[in-house]
């Protein structure tokens, strides 16, 4: 992995970015939450080495905080790099540091920032529950009872041996059947995944033992998800 490319982006970027201001030191922090998601942030320290980030006035008169041209390609470079070190403990890492200097002299650190790393694998998690949610409500409100105004409904979504059982299914309130989820593919692979995650470290300390999620859905014709969900964990 090439960090003088890196800080030659950078340094070009600097004549644009951080014209008419002094300044000494200039930092770039690139953090990877996977490697399809990263965020880069940048600022720069004075003279009197007081932290601050380089901003504009845009046409509305509004500050908005400026941005590297470059941050993209940084992005780029990086990326290969995350990959390559995060199938290797030893080597993993999720966070870039660049430091550069007035003078052109730079210095770099590659460091696990283990907190975050969970933090995001948390969220992702309840993402997913959100996800298949919403995709459960909608199987119910398009396919099962697409002309009915319908109260409640339970999705019990059940998962054995690495794959959703064929016990799971959804019953309605006033409705004595039984209907199976008929969930898509990418629910099919990716929730065993995601039950196997939650029971497992580093995140089986932020979530129960479980092998079944249970979901109470709702009508509503202003269906929120962040709102309205409703669900629980089983271990049977």
């Amino acid at each position: 992995m090439n960090v003088n490319e890196i800080a030659e982006l950078v340094k070009t970027d600097l004549k644009e970015t951080l014209n008419g201001i002094n300044w000494v030191r200039m930092e770039v922090k690139v953090h990877f939450s996977s490697a399809s998601s990263s965020a880069l942030g940048f600022c720069y320290y004075d003279e009197g080495m007081t932290k601050k980030e380089p901003f504009y006035i845009d046409d509305e008169g509004l500050q908005r905080v400026k941005k590297l041209s470059s941050a993209k390609q940084i992005q780029r470079i990086l990326k290969d790099f995350y990959i390559e070190c995060e199938n290797f403990p030893e080597t993993r890492w999720n966070e870039f540091t660049l430091n550069l200097f007035y003078n052109d002299k730079y210095e770099f650190t590659f460091d696990s920032n283990e907190s975050a790393r969970i933090n995001h694998e948390v969220k992702t998690a309840y993402a997913a529950i959100s996800g298949l949610y919403e995709s459960l409500y909608e199987r119910v409100l398009f396919e099962i009872k697409p002309e009915v105004n319908w109260k409640t409904a339970v999705a019990t979504v059940i998962v054995l041996n690495g794959k959703i059982d064929e016990q799971s299914h959804i019953i309605l309130e006033d409705d004595p059947r039984i209907y199976p989820l008929n969930l898509d593919k990418f629910w099919q692979l990716k929730f065993p995944e995601f039950q196997e995650k939650t029971n497992s470290d580093p995140l089986k300390k932020y979530f129960p033992a479980w092998n079944t999620l249970k979901y109470y859905l709702r009508y509503g014709d202003n269906f929120n998800e962040d709102k309205d969900i409703d669900y629980q964990f089983i271990n049977y």
